[in-house]
């Protein structure tokens, strides 16, 4: 089987790396020096925003919604040659890391989920269901499925942090109605504890096709996608991002100075950090 291909990650801005003397803002608070929206890799940020517009408009349309996805996934598919080769390798490890003969059912949740589900599920000829975040669940045909006694189910999903849609939301959605939220298929796995959580959960197994860890900034560094800074910044977050991050900003108070005079939203983050003494800059 072939395997995944950082290129994609970079090319489509799937992963996106800070400057080592400017780490990204993040809605907690707290910086860091990567990005990921496992989105862009259908057909770029563009392209996936453009598809998430669709979704936000269409997804209460129950009775078209799946063919709107439908014929939308299948148009990227045939004109972007990373999200197709994507798409291929996640048929390809349905059928080799699971036991897809005993699966009934492709999941994908509410909203992110369903740029990749929906056409993994058509190119394994198995039924989709499109569950959303109240917990209902809906087929293709658009109608409410409320009893699924016994059945096995795959969930298809774009990103793994912790777990907590599927453990909050797939499991017990799929549950109430009987079925089995069984294996789980991810484009990004960002290895914050989400595997132990989903098997804790029930889920049998669980797997990814990008593990966001060292070896895969490994190869982005000899492939020149990132340069040396912005490796040693990512290697020093991964082995402890809670010091790191106090490192820099001990190491570059200019950075929390140019915060502070930035847009408006970079200013409330900055405040967050600040006030809260998320980095115990204050002891």
């Amino acid at each position: 089987m072939s395997t995944a291909n950082i290129s994609w990650l970079f090319e489509t801005a799937a992963l996106k790396i800070a400057p080592s003397d400017s780490p990204f803002w993040y809605t907690s608070g707290l910086i860091g020096p990567y990005y990921v929206n496992t989105q862009f890799l259908c057909g770029g940020a563009q392209k996936a925003a453009e598809v998430l517009a669709l979704i936000d408009a269409e997804q209460d349309k129950h009775a078209s919604f799946a063919s709107v996805m439908a014929k939308t996934l299948d148009d990227i598919y045939a004109t972007h040659t990373i999200y197709h080769d994507l798409i291929d390798l996640m048929v390809a490890s349905a059928g080799t890391e699971f036991p897809i003969a005993e699966v009934d059912y492709i999941s994908g949740g509410q909203r992110r989920d369903w740029f990749f589900a929906p056409i993994v599920a058509k190119k394994l000829n198995k039924p989709m269901l499109y569950i959303y975040n109240d917990q209902s669940i809906y087929a293709e045909d658009g109608s409410p499925v409320t009893s699924l006694p016994g059945k096995k189910v795959l969930n298809v999903a774009d990103l793994l942090t912790v777990g907590s849609s599927y453990t909050d939301k797939w499991i017990p959605g799929l549950a109430k109605a009987g079925a089995i939220l069984a294996y789980s298929l991810n484009g990004v796995d960002r290895l914050q504890g989400g595997v132990a959580n989903l098997t804790a959960g029930g889920i049998e197994k669980v797997h990814s096709l990008f593990a966001i860890q060292l070896s895969l900034f490994d190869q982005a560094l000899s492939q020149n996608y990132i340069d040396q800074g912005q490796y040693d910044m990512v290697r020093d977050y991964i082995s402890d991002p809670f010091q790191s991050m106090r490192s820099f900003l001990v190491a570059h108070p200019e950075f929390l100075e140019k915060a502070q005079a930035a847009d408006e939203k970079t200013q409330a983050r900055a405040r967050k950090l600040i006030g809260d003494d998320l980095y115990r800059l204050k002891s």
